[in-house]
């Protein structure tokens, strides 16, 4: 800077130079000030924004939690429904082998009476 943009600003600091200098500086103090508060805001907005990316991070996080969950259940109860599936079809095939062993013995004994019967049939001719 030359000479005259130092003495402006001595001028300014000591308050002096006539009736506006004071005022300049007054000015310029409400400036500094103003730059401060935006940047204070500045500062807050951006800690904000920080803060519900976070939140909105935790929340999907949750949601992605609560989905694989679900999912798990989901899987658990399919695989419990197919189990029961499968023990009523074991089920219905012991009933349906111990029906097919039943009808076979009678079906034996079908034959064995009738052979007695026949056997009797014969004697008394």
């Amino acid at each position: 800077m030359d000479r005259k943009g130092d003495w402006r600003v001595e001028k300014r600091w000591r308050g002096g130079g006539g009736g506006g200098g004071g005022e300049e500086e007054e000015e310029e103090e409400e400036e500094e000030e103003e730059e401060e508060e935006e940047e204070e805001e500045e500062e807050e907005e951006e800690e904000e924004g920080e803060e519900e990316e976070e939140e909105e991070e935790e929340e999907e996080e949750e949601e992605e939690e609560e989905e694989e969950e679900e999912e798990e259940e989901e899987e658990e109860e399919d695989d419990e429904e197919e189990q029961e599936e499968e023990e009523e079809e074991d089920e219905e095939e012991e009933q349906e082998e111990e029906e097919g062993e039943k009808e076979g013995e009678w079906e034996g004994k079908e034959d064995y009476i009738r052979s007695v019967k026949y056997n009797k049939g014969s004697e008394c001719r």
